[in-house]
């Protein structure tokens, strides 16, 4: 049986006009392409964290907004490989299938739509192994931190744990939007014990500086022209007003101005090769708000030139 199934093929929007050019008139399925985007509906990882359930119908419900966005360079290339086939796998091996999937294909440039924040560390996982001449770099940004032990239970949680027990120190790691209220000072401290670095909401919001200003100030020696970059973003980092279909948010997230600022500056001097949009359930979402979020995120990465 194939890991993949199919992405349906009526989202692959179309109006069917050379004059009026789709995101889902550039997919091609070929193996070649620019971009390729793999969907993970797979949500147990956040029940096993005890949060609540439907990200596995987040992948699909992004995509039906991605494909039908205009853009004006035709030239993009997309390859969309489908659904991975969760009936047939536990968890960790599911994870494990699609690691080697990642590896097996070569990919240069994926997108990853969640399903569960767990899929961060496959993710994560091939962007390390992949072989850069500067130390790679992984951004994530989440209301969480997402180092909680996986010793229990693999878990939407678990995520960074699992890249930090694998991989060490050879990458370096900035959390951004990380709030006081969904923490604990257990895994604050673990993350200040590993090196790993944060942005919090309520120094951000207090420094009067935008996102792009206070990183820009606390962490220009982390942008290396090119520098590889894993971005990952669980949708739980913006205001719930923003993104309310996803397991846990508050209104206290980022807002969408400031991180798309910041995200295009990431773009702009980094070498972005993944990215992470985790943690959209469209049964928890008000008027699809979530997922035309996400997809607008996918949107940006696409088209940024």
């Amino acid at each position: 049986m194939s890991l993949f199934n199919k992405t349906d093929s009526t989202l692959y929007f179309s109006k069917n006009n050379p004059n009026d050019i789709r995101l889902g008139d550039l997919v091609k399925q070929d193996p070649t392409s620019d971009f390729h985007i793999l969907g993970y509906p797979d949500d147990e990882g956040i029940k096993n964290n005890g949060g609540r359930v439907g990200a596995r119908l987040g992948p699909d419900a992004i995509r039906k907004y991605l494909y039908k966005m205009t853009t004006a360079n035709s030239k993009i290339s997309i390859c969309d490989h489908g659904n991975l086939n969760t009936d047939q796998f536990k968890l960790a091996d599911r994870h494990q299938n699609l690691i080697e999937y990642l590896e097996n294909n070569n990919l240069k440039k994926w997108i990853g739509l969640g399903g569960g924040h767990d899929y961060a560390y496959v993710d994560g996982s091939r962007f390390l192994k992949m072989k850069h001449n500067n130390k790679p770099l992984i951004i994530n940004i989440d209301a969480h931190l997402d180092v909680r032990p996986d010793d229990k239970n693999i878990n939407s949680g678990t995520p960074f744990y699992r890249l930090k027990r694998e991989f060490k120190n050879n990458y370096d790691m900035i959390q951004i939007g990380i709030q006081p209220q969904c923490n604990s000072v257990e895994h604050m401290s673990w993350c200040k014990e590993h090196d790993i670095s944060i942005i919090k909401t309520e120094e951000l919001f207090s420094s009067e500086l935008s996102l792009t200003e206070y990183f820009v100030k606390h962490f220009s020696s982390h942008i290396i022209s090119q520098r590889p970059c894993f971005l990952s973003i669980d949708i739980d980092g913006f205001s719930s007003t923003l993104a309310p279909g996803c397991s846990q948010s508050w209104p206290s997230g980022l807002e969408y101005k400031e991180v798309h600022e910041f995200i295009q500056m990431l773009y702009k001097r980094l070498d972005v090769l993944c990215l992470g949009v985790y943690e959209v359930s469209p049964p928890l979402d008000i008027d699809h708000l979530t997922s035309r979020l996400a997809a607008l995120l996918v949107y940006n990465y696409l088209t940024y030139n």
